[in-house]
C-alpha cells in the first residue's frame, strides 16, 4: 500500500513493488483477487487443468484449450515463474479477459 503522499517507498526499499491494479481495485500482489479472475477466465475459456506438482501456496498447474488434438497452431503462455515479478501473471489475465474462446477455432493454447 502507498502511504497517505502516494509513496511506495517502503515497499520499494524492502524489494517489493506493488502497483495499483485498476481493472480489480486492487493491488498486484492480491493472490486472493488474482486467483478468483483467473479462475472465472478458466471456465469462461473452457480450459481443462492438469496438476503438475504443488507447493504450499497451491498447484502449480498448466491449463490447456480442448483442441489440443486439433490441426492446427499450438502456443504456449507462460507467466509466474519468479516470485515478486506478478506482472506476467496479470497480463495473462488481461490477455484472457479481452479475447474470445473463438480463439481456439485458429490455434491451441496452454497457460502455464
Amino acid at each position: 500500500m502507498t502511504d497517505k503522499n502516494g509513496s511506495d517507498q517502503e515497499r520499494r526499499e524492502k524489494g517489493q513493488h506493488v502497483w495499483p491494479v485498476h481493472a480489480d481495485n486492487t493491488q498486484s500482489n492480491d493472490l486472493t483477487c488474482f486467483r478468483t479472475a483467473f479462475t472465472g477466465q478458466i471456465e469462461r475459456w473452457g480450459l481443462y487443468e492438469i496438476v503438475l506438482g504443488n507447493s504450499d501456496e497451491g498447484n502449480i498447474s498448466l491449463y490447456q484449450s480442448a483442441n489440443q488434438d486439433a490441426d492446427v497452431p499450438h502456443i504456449l503462455i507462460a507467466a509466474g515463474f519468479h516470485g515478486e515479478e506478478p506482472a506476467g501473471c496479470w497480463g495473462m489475465l488481461n490477455f484472457l479477459r479481452l479475447g474470445s474462446p473463438e480463439l481456439f477455432d485458429n490455434i491451441a493454447v496452454s497457460f502455464l
